[in-house]
Parts: structure tokens; C-alpha cells; sequence
């Protein structure tokens, strides 16, 4: 009768362990993202919300929209803009500026912002994405979010 040696990389002790420790940090950083994702939904739902309840009160029993209040000595008018836009401003507070509300794409795990620049967000995602095609070369990290709603005062403000 031969005796084998015993060979330890056939050994099958302990490979539970090592899954789920591999196991744990997937599902770890599945939950950042989740609730990153969730904090980025959320809040554009709520700003949507938001945005078209102020649109609501400020256009109700209006017949002229031109004013931003009713009497008409008020000095803020919107004929030279013949548009008007009601939105969210950010959770920072920036006087004077429409700036877009920014959510980390995960919450918790520290990733590194990446096209945090203005022209990434309006320009590069539209020029360099193709319409309905998935995005492989433009990163962005984090998410800006701004809602706005708005109305033409007359028929060329939009541009056609």
C-alpha cells in the first residue's frame, strides 16, 4: 500500500472563508452605489416637484407673465429675455447664480470627482456622447442635478 503525499493546494478547507470575503466586498460596494443612485433619483424627483409647484404659484390667475410681481411698478421684467425659468437652486448657498445641485455616485465610498469642470456637463456630454448610444469617454463624478421649468413670452423665444 503506496501512501500519497499530501498536497496542500488540493486541500479544500478554508475556500469558504476566502468566497465570502470576496462575497462581502461586492456586496458592500453594491450598497454604496445603491444608495448613492437612490440620493441622486431622490433628489431629482423632489426638484421636479419643487420646481413645478413654484412654476404653479407664480403663473396662477397671471394674465400677463411679463411682471414678476403683480404691480406693475416693480422694476424686474422679462421682456428683454421674453422667457421665464423657475428652478431649484443648490443646497450651497452662491448668490446671484443658478447652480446645479451636486450628488456623489456613491455614498459612503470616497471615489475621486472626475468632470466636475462646467464645459463636461454642457458641452462634452452632448458632443461626444452619439444620441442613444452608451457613454464609454466622458466620466463624471459628481452628478449634477437642476430641474427647470419654464414658459416663451411670445412665439420666436425658443428658436423656431
Amino acid at each position: 500500500m503506496m501512501i500519497k503525499p499530501k498536497n496542500p493546494l488540493k486541500n479544500n478547507r478554508g475556500l469558504a472563508s476566502v468566497e465570502a470575503t470576496v462575497l462581502l466586498v461586492l456586496f458592500v460596494s453594491m450598497i454604496y452605489y445603491s444608495f448613492g443612485f437612490f440620493g441622486i433619483v431622490h433628489t431629482a424627483i423632489l426638484h421636479n416637484i419643487h420646481a413645478r409647484t413654484y412654476v404653479y404659484e407664480t403663473f396662477r390667475h397671471r394674465t400677463n407673465l411679463m411682471y414678476f410681481r403683480e404691480n406693475r411698478g416693480a422694476q424686474f421684467h422679462y421682456y428683454p429675455m421674453m422667457t421665464r425659468l423657475h428652478g431649484i437652486n443648490t443646497d450651497t448657498q452662491v448668490a446671484g447664480q443658478q447652480i446645479a445641485t451636486e450628488r456623489p455616485i456613491s455614498m459612503g465610498l470616497q471615489l475621486e470627482a472626475s468632470g466636475r469642470q462646467a464645459n463636461v456637463h454642457n458641452q462634452d456630454v452632448f458632443d461626444r456622447v452619439p444620441a442613444g448610444a452608451r457613454n464609454t469617454s466622458v466620466d463624471v463624478n459628481p452628478v449634477w442635478i437642476m430641474v427647470l421649468y419654464g414658459i416663451c413670452l411670445n412665439s420666436s423665444c425658443g428658436g423656431g
